[in-house]
């Protein structure tokens, strides 16, 4: 994901960066994967783990916080990775 990521972000003209943490209040809420801070993008690959209730659930706590701090968290799985660069570049391109 990294390396697709990377190559739409160089394109772009846009800063990737790695293991962004999102603080609220001075707690961390969650550590991106990655991130274009400037434009309030993060990116997050969901494994299997991710199908268990308690780790939904968690996940949808941070989608909150992250959209109540100006976020947008885009989360790829593995069905959806061959769409990654494409979703990105359209989410870049519609937060410049």
């Amino acid at each position: 994901m990294r390396l697709l990521c990377a190559k739409v972000c160089k394109e772009l003209g846009v800063e990737l960066t790695e293991q962004v943490p999102l603080l609220v209040e001075g707690k961390i809420v969650t550590v991106f994967d990655l991130a274009i801070e400037d434009l309030k993008i993060a990116v997050m690959y969901d494994g299997e783990h991710h199908l268990q209730r308690k780790q939904r659930d968690r996940d949808s706590r941070v989608n909150v916080e992250s959209t109540l701090q100006g976020w947008v968290v885009i989360r790829f799985t593995a069905g959806t990775m061959a769409d990654a660069a494409r979703f990105l570049k359209r989410l870049v391109e519609t937060r410049r």
